[in-house]
Parts: C-alpha cells; structure tokens; sequence
C-alpha cells in the first residue's frame, strides 16, 4: 500500500517480531561498521548488492528467540526502524 510519509508520522513499533521474519535487513555502511565492530563479522552476509544481516532458523540474527522481541532494539539498523516502510527518493505520481 502506497502512503504518504506524512500520514506515517506517528506509526511506532509495536515489538511483535514480524519484521524479523519477513524482512531480509539490507544495512547501510554506517550500520556495517557499528554492528561488525559492536558484535563481530559473524553477524552479517555479503550479498549481490551490499551486506544483509545474518537469518538463523528463518529469523534475524538478533530475534530473542525466548522473549520474541529485538535483542539490539535501541541500536537496531536504519532499515528495521523504518519497516513497514520504504522510503521513496521521488514520490509517486498522484500522492501528495
């Protein structure tokens, strides 16, 4: 579903999990280094385009498997906060 970033402002995670599942975590340089030099290289996987974080039994890495909630919540990657979002460069034609 197509929503302008405007009308996303006040969306919070809830801490249920489902991102860690579903989503492959695609990380920035910046969050390369910090994790890499925080949790050691293990953590990660080299893909074709860039670095993901590692998925272990089909869950990230970083999923309590126990408490069902993200160990590194506070300092998790750019792209786990925003999830369920993409973040487009340009907006769609027809969205404001």
């Amino acid at each position: 579903m197509l929503l302008p970033w405007r009308k996303a402002r006040r969306w919070a995670c809830l801490r249920c999990g489902s991102c860690c599942y579903r989503f492959v975590v695609p990380l920035s340089l910046t969050d390369y280094i910090r994790l890499t030099r925080k949790y050691g290289g293990w953590i990660v996987v080299h893909g074709p385009d860039g670095w993901y974080l590692r998925q272990v039994n089909g869950r990230c890495v970083f999923l309590d498997p126990v408490s069902g909630l993200c160990a590194i919540h506070p300092e998790k990657p750019k792209n786990c906060m925003l999830f369920p979002f993409y973040v487009r460069t340009r907006p769609r034609y027809g969205l404001t």
